[in-house]
């Protein structure tokens, strides 16, 4: 085995680190397997939850929870020379920075800090993204070694809009362990436990509760769908945090008069379990990168309806 000192130190700076979501997971993923004798990860995040506590608890990775909420304050600029001083005592060898203001902040202090190789994942279309924040793009891209897209439509998406170089673009699509998906359950016993008719037909959607995920057109389907064959379930998987758009979802259904038929079953850790009991699983996002979801969906053997959005057409 090497010594610790021959390792490379990787330092991955995300905006969020509160739950699994997209970019969440993937960070998750890439630094719990990476080859912990050749490797020494790190994880920055500018705000962080209760992904923090799992990775410092469970993993034993080092995560360092800055607390920002924005960049561009005098908070801000002291915290980046303090990130600047521990790029340099931890002798850090590789930055990978996921979303704008990690990109922004980390790919600056890491090129002033000498860092070898600076990389930005970029995993969505840019949907947030406003004027300043092209133009700041188009300035700072310069400064990243490579940067790794989801999914082509992302590449293509950043190459028209942010004057990136082609050759600096490399897309890596998310990946599923299709291991999780080979198990036996007991779909009868899971379906009571939901309150769900064995017999009936489940229509599913596995996302969480968000306006970019296009649950409303999900129910706005389920109600044409109900109108000719109205014993269909439709069974809504996915965590939330606003109280207030969960509850607006939930006022939907009852407009619809859909109410009877639709199931917010919540965030769920069995996620290859509940796909086991769909039968037809949807993807409805107004806008994707390139969908975990799917590549769930697939894996569990399910037929997929999705929008044409983002990198959809690529899985």
């Amino acid at each position: 085995m090497e010594n610790s000192s021959d390792k490379i130190t990787i330092l991955y700076i995300i905006d969020v680190f509160i739950k699994m979501a997209g970019a969440e997971r993937n960070l998750f993923e890439v630094i719990t397997r990476l080859d912990a004798e050749r490797y020494t990860p790190i994880v920055m995040c500018l705000h962080g939850g209760k992904l923090v506590k799992i990775l410092q608890n469970s993993r034993k990775i080092d995560v360092v929870n800055l607390n920002l909420t924005r960049i561009y304050t005098v908070k801000a600029m002291i915290k980046a020379i303090n990130i600047f001083k521990f790029i340099k005592q931890r002798n850090v060898k590789i930055i990978v920075t996921y979303h704008e203001s990690s990109d922004f902040l980390g790919g600056i202090i890491a090129k002033l800090a000498g860092v070898p190789v600076i990389i930005s994942s970029r995993r969505d279309m840019g949907y947030q993204l406003k004027k300043r924040h092209f133009l700041f793009y188009r300035i700072i891209n310069n400064l990243f070694d490579k940067i790794i897209t989801v999914s082509d439509a992302v590449k293509d998406e950043i190459f028209k809009k942010q004057n990136v170089p082609w050759h600096k673009l490399v897309t890596i699509h998310n990946g599923v362990e299709l291991e999780k998906f080979y198990i036996k359950v007991d779909q009868d016993s899971l379906k009571k436990s939901l309150g769900l008719e064995k017999h009936r037909l489940i229509v599913g959607i596995l996302a969480a509760l968000r306006p970019i995920k296009g649950h409303r057109y999900f129910l706005e389907a389920a109600s044409i769908i109900l109108k000719e064959f109205p014993d269909t379930y439709f069974l809504i998987i996915g965590w939330h945090d606003d109280e207030n758009y969960y509850k607006e979802l939930k006022d939907f259904t009852k407009k619809l008069d859909i109410e009877k038929n639709v199931f917010f079953a919540g965030g769920r850790p069995d996620t290859a379990e509940m796909l086991s009991i769909v039968d037809i699983a949807v993807l409805s996002s107004i806008n994707e990168g390139f969908s975990n979801s799917m590549l769930e969906y697939m894996a569990a053997g399910k037929p997929v309806v999705g929008t044409n959005a983002g990198g959809t057409k690529e899985g």
